[in-house]
């Protein structure tokens, strides 16, 4: 089985050093649970394109981005034991470096590292699960009938499970998904 596993807000916070550099550039108050929306540039009254430079910046400081939970090394082991698990991600270059050391840090072992310039290109290589907290990419793995484990965040609440989607708020929920997918695969 193929695996597809997205970085930013599913193994790395990054939106809480996101939300603090925010708050410093732009004298805002924002927390990670005020971000209801996947296009939170608008919650914080600023450009798209400044929502991408504090971004980067926010990955410049990559030992200040938290784990999404404890432990994920040994989490992302245990999906291993059923298939490959590359990294597949959205983001632009200059972020790549910080990310790498960040997965290297947090002993985050994968088989390949895929990085695609728009986040819901994602969808359309060939995996057999995608584990994404994006609710773009879901909607479209949807559509396209793509399994998808979407990974619980304030950002993604309105997104309905279906045939083809199902919520985690835990890794430990993620493995029982991918076990799952697996056994249905093989049927």
């Amino acid at each position: 089985m193929k695996i597809a596993l997205d970085i930013d807000g599913v193994l790395a916070d990054i939106t809480v050093p996101w939300v603090n550099i925010c708050n410093e550039l732009h004298n805002t108050h924002l927390v990670k649970q005020d971000v209801k929306t996947w296009n939170f540039w608008k919650i914080a009254g600023i450009s798209q394109d400044e929502f991408f430079r504090i971004f980067s910046l926010a990955w410049r400081e990559w030992k200040q981005v938290p784990p999404t939970e404890p432990d994920l090394a040994t989490r992302v082991k245990g999906i291993q034991r059923h298939g490959q698990v590359d990294i597949v991600t959205g983001r632009s270059e200059d972020t790549i470096p910080f990310v790498k050391k960040w997965l290297i840090h947090h002993q985050i072992s994968y088989s390949h590292f895929i990085s695609v310039v728009r986040g819901e290109d994602k969808i359309l290589l060939d995996y057999d699960v995608f584990i994404d907290d994006a609710p773009i990419n879901v909607v479209r793995a949807a559509n396209l009938k793509k399994r998808v484990i979407l990974y619980n965040q304030p950002w993604n609440h309105k997104v309905p499970d279906s045939p083809w989607v199902r919520r985690a708020t835990s890794f430990e929920e993620v493995l029982c998904l991918v076990e799952e997918i697996k056994r249905r695969l093989k049927e």
